[in-house]
């Protein structure tokens, strides 16, 4: 859970499952009713980060790149 005090920097996008998967990621739901659809990927975490760089650095700029696509931008953070 994002402490309250940060909350206001917190973004949220949609990117689809298909594109998760085929990077090799997995997808789990974590309910929030908050927000619909929500999910956690497990492998986007700063361990798996530091074991492998060169993997994840593309893996972050292609998600970058589909979140950032009109549409899929839903709520914007604050800072």
């Amino acid at each position: 859970m994002i402490d309250v005090d940060r909350q206001h920097e917190v973004g949220i996008v949609r990117i689809p499952v298909l594109i998760l998967k085929e990077l090799g990621l997995s997808v789990q739901i974590r309910i929030d009713s908050r927000i619909l659809g929500n999910v956690v990927i497990p492998e986007l975490n700063a361990h798996d980060y530091e074991a492998d760089k060169a993997r994840f650095t593309s893996i972050k700029a292609l998600l970058a790149s589909v979140a950032s696509e009109a549409g899929n931008i839903l709520i914007i953070p604050r800072l």
